[in-house]
């Protein structure tokens, strides 16, 4: 029997999911199928909880910045090395 949940991995909040992984490896028995498959199950739920919250639409929206003028840059020439 196989435990999905039906989330975006993309909304799933990283660190969190990383905390809990890491706060509940040792707590996975080998000993049976069925303890890890409890064990699994909880994980994935504990893991759902972590969804990012939904993103608020932007204020302004996004634009390419124009340039500033059509001109090419002043330039320093180099310094004279001949002498006269």
């Amino acid at each position: 029997m196989r435990h999905t949940a039906d989330l975006n991995p993309d909304q799933l909040l990283f660190t969190g999911c990383f905390q809990i992984l890491i706060t509940r490896l040792p707590e996975c028995e080998g000993s049976s199928v069925q303890s890890i498959q409890d064990w699994y199950a909880l994980l994935l739920w504990e893991v759902s909880q972590e969804v990012l919250p939904p993103r608020r639409n932007r204020i302004n929206p996004l634009v390419i910045k124009q340039k500033m003028s059509n001109w090419a840059k002043k330039r320093h020439p180099p310094p004279l090395t001949k002498t006269i």
